[in-house]
């Protein structure tokens, strides 16, 4: 044995002590570097301890920091159910604010200033007063407004959970859109109402903007209002029962009749708003003339014949001039005759901008007479400029007789205003004129053509002109 150590010394040194050395140092280090991570790990469980709430979902670490582990389709629900049920409780009170903003502009409806012009007292004096009236009228709408505001904190809190449904997550957007604009239309009429008093219109023509633009702004709020009910009731069928009561005092009537706020009546609501709203686009505005125009008509000639034969001034008294003021334009009128009725009779009331109003609308029917529409195109031409004919009322030419002088020299639709240079106010004065000149003497004729030129028509005297003619503005037929 001995032997064998001394003969393979050298050997046993050279190759397995080495191995074995290499060996046992390999074994110490995995132990040392297993031992290390074991530690390693044994810290960072004791630092990261996690804490899980089985109800809420919500995962924490010790440190109270959020860890996204997943989610779990119970918990999800859970939640998704709980955000729906106190969004719910949100919208309802948003719509019962709604119902009774609404209703408290809808009862709001804008005048006219109720004062009268006072003695002594300037036409930018009184109209700055209608102004400041018209301003308190829009502050009001404006404070109104500020009490209410549309809640969205909980819903905007309640997005992630709500997405657990998409559908309704989308209907609940979409019901919350619309509320937010039924709102914001309110807040658009005070915003024009403000708009309307910069631009300086005048008292009545004010009025009448701010009451057309009340009509519009309160159905279309409706509109949104309803729309936004009909995505209401799928998310949340029989919810809207607590709502009927508001929405019953809004003037709803198949709502109200059918005691029932379902999708069908929805539906009928919203058509019969629509229609509503589109006639107030179609209804034209009434645009009145300045009240510097109508005093301006009041220094027409024929209009102080008129007053001064009733045993009126000149001048318009307070009580008339309020009235012209304040006076309704008769809108619904589409009869032409009607029409040109009531153009009459607001001229002779002094009345230039109801005139005005009235024969325009009659120009627009389709089927009227061509010499009639000749009568009122050349009258409006009379109203909106009163000196075109030297301060006479003009007498149109609405027909010529075949064996008339005048058939080869005017035209149906010029107008007659001067008579040996006197002004004509009435048919009756070509008559008499020419009556008191003799054969031989000629009478000079000044006429406006349809053309917008003047000419001078020279012809003896005692002529019969073989034509039919009518003051301007007053339908009065004459043959001469």
């Amino acid at each position: 044995m001995c032997d064998f150590w001394q003969d393979n010394y050298e050997w046993l040194l050279s190759g397995i002590i080495p191995t074995l050395i290499t060996a046992i140092f390999g074994i110490i280090k995995y132990r040392k570097n297993k031992m290390n991570k074991d530690v390693s790990q044994e810290k960072n469980i004791q630092t990261n301890t996690i804490y899980a709430n089985n109800n809420s979902g919500h995962i924490t670490n010790n440190n109270h920091q959020n860890i996204n582990i997943g989610d779990t389709k119970n918990t999800a629900e859970r939640r998704y159910k709980n955000a729906i049920e106190i969004v719910k409780d949100e919208l309802l009170d948003n719509y019962r604010d709604l119902c009774v903003l609404i209703n408290g502009i809808e009862e709001r409806v804008p005048q006219k200033f109720w004062d009268v012009r006072k003695p002594n007292e300037s036409e930018d004096t009184f109209q700055e007063r209608a102004k400041n009236f018209h301003k308190e009228y829009q502050t009001g709408i404006f404070q109104l407004i500020q009490t209410f505001k549309i809640k969205e904190e909980i819903y905007n809190i309640s997005k992630q959970d709500l997405s657990f449904n998409c559908n309704n997550a989308n209907c609940i957007k979409n019901i919350y859109y619309w509320q937010k604009d039924v709102y914001d239309t309110l807040n658009n009429f005070s915003s024009t109402l403000s708009h309307y008093i910069s631009l300086n219109y005048r008292n009545y023509e004010l009025y009448l903007k701010n009451k057309s633009l009340h009509e519009d702004k309160v159905l279309k709020s409706k509109i949104s209002l309803l729309q936004s009910l009909s995505e209401f009731i799928h998310v949340y069928p029989g919810e809207e029962d607590s709502l009927f009561i508001h929405i019953s005092e809004m003037g709803f009537d198949h709502i109200t009749a059918g005691m029932d706020i379902n999708i069908q009546n929805l539906n009928i609501e919203l058509k019969e708003l629509y229609t509503k709203r589109s006639d107030i686009f179609k209804k034209e505005i009434p645009t009145p003339l300045r009240t510097l125009e109508i005093e301006r008509i009041m220094r027409d000639p024929f209009l102080m014949l008129l007053r001064k034969s009733a045993g009126l001034t000149e001048e318009l008294t307070p009580a008339e001039y309020s009235a012209l003021l304040n006076k309704e334009i008769q809108t619904e009128v589409t009869d032409p005759q009607k029409l040109i009725s009531l153009a009459i009779a607001s001229y002779t009331e002094s009345d230039g901008r109801g005139a005005i109003y009235y024969y325009r609308k009659a120009l627009d029917c389709k089927e009227l007479p061509s010499n009639i529409r000749v009568f009122i195109e050349q009258s409006l031409s009379r109203l909106l400029n009163p000196d075109i004919y030297d301060g006479g009322i003009g007498l149109i030419i609405l027909e010529i007789q075949e064996n008339s002088m005048l058939s080869e020299r005017l035209n149906i639709g010029d107008v007659i205003f001067k008579i040996n240079g006197n002004v004509l106010l009435e048919p009756a004065e070509i008559l008499s004129t020419m009556a008191t000149v003799s054969k031989e003497e000629n009478i000079l004729l000044e006429v406006y053509t349809k053309e917008q030129k003047r000419i001078s028509i020279s012809l003896p005297g005692r002529t019969h002109l073989e034509c039919i003619v009518s003051q301007s503005v007053m339908l009065n037929l004459f043959f001469i």
